[in-house]
């Protein structure tokens, strides 16, 4: 495809830093609304809670949101998400990071983070 660019600014993309597209990106994988900004980049996995790696309780809280969105979650590693990604075929460059928040809950159920928080 060759886009006419006369009179117009062409830049390289941008990166969206602070995304929560983890799950969304699964629901709507062409990512229009974001490149039609000019994002080509979302960094994922922000404010504690990722797409992965899921364990226990942070499995179980992760299968609810892909279950508001339509579909069911069946992977628990880093490793297995991106595969599905891959597999899925997406509109952006992925940058994930792993939400504290789910390695917390993979170990420990959110009952004790929430008593250990009061403490």
């Amino acid at each position: 495809m060759v886009i006419d660019a006369a009179d117009r600014v062409v830049c390289p993309g941008f990166i969206d830093m602070h995304s929560h597209s983890d799950f969304t990106i699964l629901a709507n994988s062409y990512s229009e609304s974001k490149i039609r900004q000019g994002v080509t980049t979302e960094i994922i996995g922000n404010c504690d809670m990722s797409a992965a790696p899921r364990y226990e309780e942070a499995f179980n809280r992760g299968q609810e949101i892909c279950h508001d969105f339509g579909f069911t979650c069946k992977w628990k590693s880093v490793s297995d998400y991106f595969s599905l990604l891959k597999d899925t075929g997406i509109g952006l460059n992925i940058v994930a990071l792993a939400g504290q928040g789910n390695i917390r809950t993979s170990v420990m159920s959110s009952e004790l983070l929430t008593f250990c928080e009061k403490k």
